[in-house]
């Protein structure tokens, strides 16, 4: 009986058994007839390469965008200018490499072909060994448009030609005409100057001036940061003036929120930025203090573009802070405050006295002034050795706004302050009963409690957040295991310390101590019996 083909199920079981059958005969034709390349192979030859390795080469050999680099993560690369490394943003790169394949193979024309590509350059270069050069850290130079300028121990600024291995990725952007081998000498800022009108009017004490100018001018040296600039003040004070500045004579800023460096996106904007600026800080709003110690020390910190992988970098930039208020954190122990400068813009200007876009004005015509300013600042720096100005020669303002800072912002401190506490191995032992009920009073009056009315530290909090702090450590004094008799248990002992709540209190110890020895004498002086010598107790 012949096999069914006018049913649906045989129509269908026909059709791809000859529809398979074809193709193959097709393909044994076609290998057949196939002719071979000279030089090639018919069996087992390799394939052309692809574009995205293509594009990796062409980029490794500085064909694609210039000299290439890769940092110690192997993700980010970096282009060298002629005078400075700089980052190549993502975007940017895959910008290049769209451009070469519509160029070199239009068949692979696509926006993810262009992604694959790019991501190869990285691994390419480190596989190749070339690695950007660490920024040399131990001398001051500061990039030029025209030339290196170094300031030396003695203060002379000497020009130089750029140089790559030096690893420099800062500048300040203005051409001096400084040529290598010559000496510049910065000018003086003329009082009658749009720019030194601004300085005498913003900042009229000298030597608030002058910390600020050295603050700046740390912002065109390499290595990581050492201070942050943190400029408070009232609107119109011409905070906001002096940031834009700074701003401009960066090659490449960002702008970052203080309270989202918590977040591998935020933090990923300081990649191949030299300057990071913050234009606001919520007032009494906490932050993110941990990574943002992190970044300012050069320590390694984990970043992340939007959607990408994460990755670790080093940022060695600098950051300066725009706000209407002082600096306020919650951190406990010296960290935040030791890399804080606070500087008071206290003298707004009236609003028919104020100009329009006095930045910009200051940019366009006086940039080179502002320059001069900040390499004469440099100059004070390096006669110093490279470090910035003691805390000691701060001006008494600032140094109390740090100081009050920091009390203001500490609950405990505020208290320990208020007080005036004092600490000293001769003080007699109290139980830390005492203290604690002090420090709940305390408290409670100045409303730092909780939904309770209690504390918001109380018991082990409260002396594990006392040596937390550095210059309280010695407050603790006395061995650990150091007792005395409970009062409010007969018969019981309760751990103890040396600390009095001022001065009337440490007296008033002083004199209960030596009240209770006297009457401790007294007391063994009648239960003594002489009994033919002397001494023989009873």
């Amino acid at each position: 009986m012949p096999t069914p083909t006018n049913t649906r199920t045989g129509s269908v079981v026909n059709y791809r058994a000859a529809r398979t059958s074809a193709l193959r005969a097709a393909s044994t034709q076609a290998q057949a007839t196939k002719t071979v390349p000279a030089g090639g192979q018919a069996a087992g030859q390799s394939k052309d390469p692809s574009v995205e390795l293509r594009l990796a080469r062409v980029a490794c050999a500085g064909a694609l965008c210039g000299e290439l680099r890769v940092d110690e993560s192997g993700r980010e690369i970096w282009r060298w200018d002629g005078g400075i490394w700089q980052a190549v943003a993502a975007d940017e790169g895959r910008a290049k490499a769209l451009a070469w394949i519509e160029k070199n193979a239009p068949d692979q024309y696509r926006p993810k072909t262009a992604e694959n590509a790019w991501a190869t350059v990285g691994p390419r270069l480190s596989e190749d060994g070339k690695t950007k050069p660490a920024a040399r850290t131990r001398r001051i130079i500061v990039p030029t448009r025209t030339a290196y300028l170094e300031v030396l121990d003695d203060g002379r600024i000497v020009a130089s030609a750029p140089d790559r291995e030096l690893g420099l990725h800062h500048r300040l952007d203005i051409e001096t005409g400084a040529g290598p081998g010559t000496e510049y000498r910065p000018q003086e800022v003329p009082e009658a100057s749009r720019f030194g009108r601004y300085l005498a009017q913003a900042l009229p004490d000298p030597a608030i001036r002058a910390l600020v100018q050295e603050q700046i001018a740390l912002t065109m040296t390499p290595g990581p940061q050492r201070s942050v600039l943190w400029m408070f003040g009232p609107a119109g004070g011409g905070k906001g003036t002096m940031s834009t500045i700074i701003q401009r004579m960066h090659v490449r800023s960002e702008a970052v929120e203080l309270h989202r460096l918590d977040e591998a996106e935020q933090r990923y904007k300081c990649v191949g930025a030299s300057l990071l600026t913050v234009s606001e800080v919520g007032e009494k709003k906490s932050w993110a203090e941990a990574p943002w110690k992190a970044m300012v020390a050069g320590d390694a910190i984990d970043v992340r573009q939007l959607y990408g992988q994460a990755f670790t970098y080093r940022w060695t930039g600098k950051m300066v802070i725009d706000a209407q208020q002082p600096p306020y954190f919650e951190d406990k122990t010296s960290g935040v405050a030791d890399r804080l400068v606070p500087v008071l813009f206290r003298s707004p200007v009236a609003g028919k006295e104020q100009t329009i876009g006095l930045a910009n004005c200051i940019i366009d015509e006086e940039l080179h002034l502002v320059a001069d300013w900040v390499l004469a600042g440099l100059r004070r720096i390096a006669k110093r050795g490279g470090k910035p100005m003691p805390r000691e020669e701060w001006p008494e303002e600032c140094r109390a706004i740090l100081a009050g800072t920091r009390t203001n912002n500490d609950p405990l401190r505020e208290w320990l302050t208020e007080v005036g506490v004092t600490c000293d191995e001769t003080l007699p032992a109290r139980p830390k009963s005492e203290i604690e009920a002090a420090w709940a009073a305390w408290a409670e009056d100045n409303g730092y409690t909780d939904a309770f009315n209690k504390p918001k530290l109380a018991g082990r909090s409260f002396w594990t957040s006392l040596r937390k702090m550095p210059e309280m450590l010695q407050l603790i004094t006395g061995a650990q295991d150091e007792t005395v008799p409970d009062p409010k248990r007969p018969g019981c002992r309760t751990r103890a310390c040396r600390i009095a709540l001022g001065p009337d209190d440490a007296a008033r110890l002083r004199a209960k101590a030596a009240h209770e020895a006297k009457a401790r004498a007294e007391a063994w002086s009648k239960t003594r019996v002489i009994e033919g010598s002397e001494g023989m107790p009873f």
